[in-house]
């Protein structure tokens, strides 16, 4: 068993458990707003379980395939996005609750939203395109990446402003519903906590399409190293939604910050 064959199976192990998790989270906070801290958990933990099977079926294949190849590209690619969409619903949340009357801030988001549409047609459309056409594909993917890391680093300086007022924060962004502890019980912290982790999921990304030979480079996930692709993609994604789930379920579904009254006509 070679390491990418390895590396599939543990991804499917890991990430199976992580969808009912996901999905539960999902229909525990679907009736509040915003819906997009949560839902994305759940195509990024369906993608990562059927990029594993991919990986499987590419290393077990004695003939090369390339539609197949293409697919796990793409998976692999593309299942970053939910993270900083994840990263967003985070902001929308503090946002929503402390700072609903400054204009401002909302058209920052109504920007990085805008954005993300360039971004998932390049990423995704560079991953096709790779085998085909190497040199467009890997450009077109790269300015993907180089557009999330934007919004990356937005999202980022937005909330480490948002840790400079902390105690005027609502408490549901301060702390969840019980007693736990303060680094894993708020919600711009948990969102805070997982940004270095994001970070190194996208700093793989730009280093995956520098390389001209992007088939024989190391940052290939599915022909490069396998342990580089496991600790600075897969592991920080990981760890990232883990610490999302925590905060998902350790908080009251309304995260407190809404009278009886308006709980029962929130919609989306």
């Amino acid at each position: 068993m070679n390491p990418h064959t390895s590396l599939g199976i543990a991804q499917v192990v890991f990430w199976a458990p992580i969808v009912p998790l996901a999905i539960c989270l999902m229909y525990r906070n679907w009736r509040y707003r915003p819906r997009m801290a949560w839902w994305p958990m759940v195509p990024l933990s369906l993608m990562r379980v059927a990029g594993g099977g991919c990986i499987i079926a590419v290393e077990s294949r004695e003939s090369f395939n390339l539609g197949l190849v293409i697919a796990t590209i793409v998976l692999l690619n593309v299942g970053a996005i939910p993270l900083i969409v994840n990263e967003l619903g985070f902001v929308r949340a503090i946002l929503q609750d402390n700072f609903s009357d400054r204009p401002m801030f909302h058209r920052i988001v109504k920007g990085i939203q805008l954005s993300f549409i360039p971004a998932v047609a390049l990423l995704s459309t560079g991953g096709g395109l790779i085998s085909s056409s190497p040199t467009l594909g890997r450009t077109l993917a790269l300015v993907g990446y180089v557009v999330f890391a934007v919004i990356l680093c937005v999202l980022v300086a937005m909330k480490l402003y948002f840790l400079t007022l902390r105690s005027t924060l609502l408490p549901s962004s301060r702390k969840a519903g019980r007693p736990i502890s303060p680094s894993q019980g708020r919600i711009f912290t948990g969102g805070l906590a997982a940004a270095p982790f994001l970070i190194v999921r996208n700093l793989y990304g730009i280093l995956e399409y520098t390389k001209k030979n992007w088939a024989t480079s190391e940052w290939s996930p599915v022909f490069g190293s396998a342990v580089t692709f496991a600790f600075m993609a897969l592991l920080m994604e990981y760890v990232a939604i883990c610490m999302w789930l925590y905060v998902g379920y350790t908080i009251p579904p309304d995260r407190g910050a809404r009278s009886a009254g308006q709980r029962d006509v929130e919609t989306k």
